[in-house]
This record gives structure tokens, C-alpha cells and sequence, in this order.
């Protein structure tokens, strides 16, 4: 077990003895052979346990075992209690998942504390074939149909080249006691279920199935990084990234299998696959559909579809006095009084330069509305917001975040786009009023 046990690491590049391991040990029978492994190879290690505080005095009984075997083999010990079902209640997780994001938080506490370079968990061959239909039930697609990785990010999994059988075996040959999770032996967890129900079964009909799923799983990685590279491809073609995600409605038309293509390009932003469907289906449409995730917005534009965060609206109104320089929410901008002689007027959407005299104090800045109107600059009579909007072809979501300034009620300037042409400078013009969208609004 110790020559495969240091090919596994080597092969994979998980550590080496220059390497400081903090294993993750509960107690049990996987994770005591780990110790027994670290140990026996002479690797540079410390232990870390968890106390769930899920099972009355077995929990007790098993930090007091790990404080034992810690001090045995002369390493340095982490105990940590937690109030796990208070955790899990308050975050409506379920206990199994709130242990997990307890453990593994705390993990990388230590690490970081105690320069740990890796954390080592127990997991085994068996675990990852339980994964591997645990995610074929969920449909995670095949993402999640690789098994668990050797290594993700600073997490390393040392023992999965062996099977559950070998590690008992192993224990009991060197004599290793250990404790048991009597929760492990029942159905109520789904991977229990696997583990006692599903996989025993198949392997009534290959007695050498766990082998050939290693070698299945083994496959379908490489077959995950193919597809990886391919849908970044298609990434860089399709998706303009920024403030707003875009992505090219003609692009998408092209694809040959557009419903899964789109789901990877945009399930990142909390789409499901049944959002996507009503997405494609829409794709081709009359733009300002919109769909919601719990995190973002998706809107079908005319040439794209457009992706931004779900945000509050800003419905407040912000009054600017006469003297003010800068303000800074909920845009940023700078005003400055300069004389009209010598002064050249920028060609800026980002700048607006007003008759100072024409303005009466205190301005106001808002979003604007839909019944909004102005007078645009060179134009004789006035016009809706809404149809200036529709003329400069602006995406929904770009409208939404749009601010007008006002004087005594008149729009003055829509902020980043055209000013009214009542409040422009003229021949008679003595003091200009500059105010100047800056990059941060």
C-alpha cells in the first residue's frame, strides 16, 4: 500500500515530503490509514478534526480518539466544535452540506494560519464511483461524470487509487483500530443508498466493476478537458464579457446543438436547463423578453443577449446646491464653473456644458421615467425620452440606468447621452456650467 500510496501522489503531483499536509481525520477507518500513510512514507504532516456535535457522546469519543492517535504519532492536533444544526437551520442547508461548508472553511483556516500547503482528505476509490452516480441522478452532465479530482485547488485526495475493501484490509494488517459511524451503514443518505444498494448490484454483474469504472471515469475526464477547451472556443466567439455579458445572437443561431451549447455558456449566472429552453426558443423574437435567474437578468436584445446582476433600482432623488463640486452616488460626476471666453466646447456625450445663468438651484439628478420628455439639442419642439432611447438603438438594460438632471423641474442634461437645447451656451453666454461624467459612473 505505501509504494502505491507514494506513486498515486507522485504521478498526480499532489505532495512530497517537503510538503506540509494538514489530514483530515475523523476517526475512521479511511482517514486513520491516511495518518498510518503520511506516517510510514515520513511525510511532513499535522492532523485536523471536526466535532459536528451531531451524535452526542460518539462525537465526543471520537475527538478523544483523534487527540490519542495525534499524540502518537507525535504531530501537531486542530480541534474545532461546531453548532452544526444550528448552522445548517439558520442557512436552510442540509446537515450533510453544512458539515461540508463548516469543515472545509475551517480547513483552509488552518491552513493558511499554520502554512499548511495542502489539505488531505481520506476519500477513496469507492467515494468516487459513489460521486460519479450521485451526479449521473442530479444530470450535472459530464462535469460531474469523472469521479472526484485528485486535486482541487489546495484539497488533495492521496487515497483514491485504492478501494474501500484494500483500506480495511490494510488496517487490519497493521493492527490500526479505528472508529465506526454507525450512520454509515444506513439508507437514509443518497450515498449510502449508492453504496449499499446500486453498486453491490452491478457488481453481481462484474465482479471487476470497480475497476472498469476507474478506467470509465479515467476516460470521461479526458473526455471533460476536450469539451472544456471546446466550449472555450466557443466562448471567445460568442461572449463579450463586462459590466453586461453579451452574446451574439447570430453565433448562437449557427450552432448545431444550441440548447446545450447555451447552458454552458450561461448556467454560471444561475441559469437551469429548463430556462434555457424558453431562452432559445425566444432567441429569434422581438427584443425585451426578459428571464431571471436568482442572481442575474438575461434580456433578448436585438443582436444580443444581454446578461447583468439583479440590482435594486436607485429610486431616490439627489439635490445638488449651487458650489458643489463632485458628487459620487449613485454616479459619479464633477461640475465646474468656467468662463465662456476661450472655453471650447468638448464633442462628449460624457460632458455637458450649460448656460450657467439658465439653471435655477438646486439641481436634481433621478432616473428617468417613462413619460419623461426635452428639448434635444438643435431640435425646435420636444421629445420623448423613451422614443430618443428607441432612435439610439440603447439595450433595456443600458435605459435602466440612465440619470437626468433637472433645473425647477426641466430636464437639462440626459446624463452620458444629449443635453436640451433650452440650456446651451450662446454668443451671450458669460459662465459656463461644466459637469462631467466620470469613468467611475
Amino acid at each position: 500500500m505505501e509504494i502505491r500510496f507514494n506513486k498515486y501522489i507522485s504521478e498526480n503531483a499532489l505532495f512530497d515530503k517537503s510538503t506540509k499536509v494538514l489530514a483530515a481525520v475523523s476517526g475512521g477507518v479511511d482517514s486513520v490509514v491516511l495518518v498510518e500513510l503520511l506516517k510510514r512514507t515520513e511525510m511532513d504532516f499535522g492532523i485536523a478534526h471536526c466535532n459536528f456535535q451531531l451524535r452526542g457522546d460518539e462525537s465526543e469519543a471520537d475527538e478523544a480518539f483523534v487527540k490519542r492517535l495525534a499524540k502518537d504519532c507525535g504531530v501537531a492536533l486542530h480541534v474545532k466544535k461546531f453548532e452544526t444544526g444550528e448552522y445548517a437551520r439558520k442557512r436552510k442547508l442540509s446537515v450533510q452540506m453544512a458539515a461540508r461548508v463548516l469543515r472545509y472553511d475551517w480547513f483552509e483556516t488552518v491552513r493558511l494560519k499554520d502554512d499548511y500547503s495542502v489539505i488531505a482528505t481520506a476519500h477513496h476509490l469507492d467515494d468516487s464511483i459513489e460521486t460519479f452516480f450521485l451526479n449521473l441522478v442530479r444530470g450535472t452532465g459530464i462535469r460531474g461524470l469523472s469521479g472526484i479530482k485528485p486535486k482541487n485547488g489546495n484539497v488533495v485526495r492521496p487515497l483514491l487509487f485504492a478501494k474501500k475493501d484494500e483500506i480495511i484490509t490494510y488496517a487490519s494488517q497493521a493492527n490500526l483500530t479505528f472508529r465506526e459511524d454507525a450512520s454509515n451503514v444506513e439508507d437514509k443518505y443518497n450515498r449510502n443508498f449508492i453504496r449499499h444498494n446500486v453498486i453491490p448490484q452491478l457488481e453481481k454483474l462484474n465482479p471487476n466493476f470497480v475497476e472498469s469504472m476507474q478506467e470509465t471515469m479515467g476516460r470521461l475526464a479526458v473526455c471533460k478537458e476536450i469539451y472544456q477547451q471546446a466550449i472555450l472556443e466557443m466562448k471567445a466567439d460568442i461572449v463579450e464579457e463586462g459590466a453586461t455579458v453579451k452574446l451574439k445572437i447570430a453565433k448562437l443561431n449557427a450552432l448545431s446543438s444550441l440548447n446545450y451549447s447555451l447552458f454552458e455558456l450561461i448556467s454560471r449566472y444561475g441559469f437551469t436547463s429548463s430556462d434555457v429552453s424558453d431562452i432559445a426558443a425566444a432567441l429569434n423574437g422581438a427584443p425585451g423578453k426578459q428571464f431571471f435567474s436568482g442572481s442575474h437578468r438575461l434580456i433578448k436584445d436585438r443582436d444580443y443577449l444581454l446578461i447583468v446582476p439583479i440590482e435594486g433600482n436607485f429610486d431616490e432623488v439627489i439635490t445638488i446646491e449651487e458650489g458643489t463640486t463632485n458628487i459620487s452616488k449613485p454616479i459619479a460626476l464633477t461640475f465646474e464653473l468656467r468662463a465662456r471666453d476661450g472655453l471650447v466646447i468638448p464633442r462628449s456625450d460624457r460632458k455637458a456644458c450649460l448656460d450657467h445663468a439658465k439653471l435655477k438651484y438646486p439641481l436634481t439628478l433621478r432616473n428617468w421615467n417613462e413619460g419623461d420628455s426635452m428639448q434635444p439639442l438643435g431640435m425646435g419642439g420636444r421629445k420623448k425620452l423613451s422614443d430618443i432611447f428607441i432612435d439610439q438603438k440603447i439595450p433595456l438594460n443600458e435605459k435602466e440606468n440612465i440619470f437626468v438632471l433637472e433645473s425647477e423641474g426641466e430636464i437639462v442634461w440626459v446624463v452620458g447621452h444629449k443635453i436640451d437645447d433650452r440650456f446651451k451656451t450662446t454668443d451671450a453666454t458669460e459662465q459656463v456650467c461644466v459637469i462631467e461624467l466620470s469613468n467611475g459612473g
